[in-house]
């Protein structure tokens, strides 16, 4: 999987649009979506650091090889480790993770299970 590839699978699946991640980055919605389309051979080292703290990946992830997401660096948490993970975000992550949760119920149909 290329590096374009992967930007704009980790913002999909996230459930953000370029303007919303552009936002998170802080840089300009056509230039998200240029790194989309062609993965720059250099990135200021800030902005990469921004990304890869958006998306939750290590920067060695736009670094390794071809990988899919799912073979190296993701792996499916059992909701005991998601809640933990949820309630050692500070508030105003945990903010945000909701409203991509509450937009995503919207979208799909889906209720959360109390």
């Amino acid at each position: 999987m290329s590096n374009e590839e992967k930007l704009y699978e980790l913002r999909v699946n996230m459930g953000l649009s370029l303007e919303q991640a552009a936002a998170c980055i802080g840089i300009n919605r056509s230039t998200l979506c240029r790194y989309e389309q062609k993965y720059p051979a250099r990135m200021r080292p800030e902005v990469l650091k921004k990304i890869c703290s958006l998306y939750h990946v290590p920067e060695q992830y736009f670094r390794e090889g071809r990988k899919k997401a799912s073979e190296s660096w993701f792996r499916i948490l059992s909701p005991e480790e998601a809640a933990a993970a949820y309630a050692a975000l500070p508030e105003r992550d945990q903010l945000r993770v909701s409203r991509i949760l509450t937009r995503h119920e919207e979208t799909d149909g889906t209720k959360e299970i109390s």
